[in-house]
């Protein structure tokens, strides 16, 4: 049974630990710089958010009138450069119980297979145990710096910078992390089939990103109904499908996922759930929520009980109880776009030492918008692409899957108008 009552919460939103070498976005900006200054950009001090510890604590008890939220999941970028968590959002997460301290960790796929090279891949939003964790500063609910140092010497490959996606599902599987694939259409130049494989494992996908637009929202709502229609007729005797993805081709790949979809696979998820998160940087903190139904009866403070539900209760419970459920839309083109000029003239600012004078800083603010505008639209052009052929196969699947895959969002989200 479930309570009637419906907890928010926010569970993909940034701070200023979001930082220089942790930044996807580092080298393009530290690279403008130098170009700029003619001079090394070491001491460039970048960050894709400024939200501090004080600010998410407003943003929880609710800012200028704002009704606030019931959870945070603070999940800023992290990769193999990270090696502590902020002490300010330590002391926040470990005063506040309604604050968690996750991450969104950077990952890599070799593409093609087997020729050791290794392309940037979908992000994975890590929200940590049921249990609490130990930082210096104290006991809180996510991630741990001893965590992430783990899932770096576990999960990268021994060519790579980075650690990889898969090993990265099956270390938060096997360690019974809570965690969702974050906007796994938009962000990444990996291939289609690639991506379907790290879907089919992963049984929270983050359908509604507040960066990103509604076809992706479209795409992976479609993706998700198929996925659990194929989950609920499913026939152990069919074994699982041999070999890696195919290629590109729109026929074969259709042949391989609906085999992987049937099949009673270790390694296809028994059902997956909408997910959404704001991804914010610069405020609209509560632009999508999840809306959370704890169990009924519990004196619920929120976090443990989600994650506990995320880790332990079967998809097909959660999907029919509408445990989770999506509030709130995504970013057009031209909001992402302003968000990323407002950044880099704040960054500028805070830096305006770099520059010693107007016109080094003229030229940053002509050329960093620039360069940003180009890998955004470079990242859209890849999306547009990847996107055409899982609507290629998506019809082909749900042909012979026959299961309608709508196109609309399904039942178990509300996107907001």
């Amino acid at each position: 049974m479930r309570s009637d009552t419906r907890l928010a919460a926010i569970t993909h939103c940034h701070s200023v630990q979001s930082n220089n070498q942790a930044s996807p976005m580092d080298d393009l900006i530290r690279g403008a710089v130098q170009r700029v200054t003619g001079e090394p950009a070491d001491t460039f001090d970048w960050s894709e958010s400024l939200t501090t510890a004080e600010q998410i604590a407003g943003v929880l008890r609710g800012n200028e009138g704002e009704p606030g939220v019931d959870m945070i999941f603070v999940t800023d970028h992290v990769n193999e450069t990270v090696r502590e968590l902020d002490p300010d959002l330590v002391t926040l997460a470990a005063t506040e119980p309604r604050v968690a301290l996750g991450a969104e960790i950077q990952t890599v796929l070799e593409s093609p297979l087997g020729s050791g090279r290794y392309l940037d891949a979908p992000e994975v939003l890590m929200y940590g145990s049921p249990d609490r964790v130990r930082s210096p500063g104290g006991w809180h609910y996510g991630v741990s710096a001893e965590v992430l140092d783990d899932i770096q010497a576990r999960c990268r490959p021994e060519a790579s910078r980075r650690i990889e996606l898969h090993r990265v599902l099956e270390y938060c599987r096997e360690n019974r992390i809570a965690h969702a694939i974050s906007h796994p259409l938009d962000g990444h130049f990996v291939e289609l089939p690639q991506v379907l494989r790290a879907i089919s494992s992963c049984r929270f996908i983050e359908a509604v990103n507040g960066g990103y637009g509604s076809d992706s929202t479209r795409r992976l709502m479609r993706y998700i109904e198929l996925h659990n229609a194929a989950a609920a007729g499913r026939r152990p005797s069919i074994p699982p499908s041999p070999g890696e993805p195919p290629n590109d081709d729109a026929v074969a790949i259709t042949e391989w996922l609906v085999d992987r979809l049937l099949a009673a696979d270790e390694h296809v998820s028994d059902g997956i759930v909408p997910w959404g998160g704001s991804d914010a940087h610069l405020g609209r903190y509560d632009r999508v929520c999840m809306m959370y139904r704890p169990p009924a009866g519990a004196n619920a403070t929120g976090i443990p009980e989600m994650i506990r539900d995320m880790v332990e209760t079967p998809a097909d419970e959660l999907l029919a109880d509408r445990v989770f459920e999506i509030e709130g839309r995504g970013n057009g083109l031209a909001s992402v776009l302003g968000e990323v000029m407002q950044l880099i003239v704040i960054n500028a600012r805070r830096n305006a030492s770099t520059f010693r004078g107007l016109r080094r800083f003229s030229r940053l603010l002509a050329l960093a918008p620039y360069l940003a505008i180009e890998e955004i639209l470079r990242g859209r052009r890849a999306q547009t692409q990847l996107g055409a052929l899982l609507d290629d196969v998506l019809d082909r699947s749900a042909a012979s899957l026959d299961c309608p895959a709508r196109s609309a969002a399904t039942r178990q989200s509300r996107v907001a108008a």
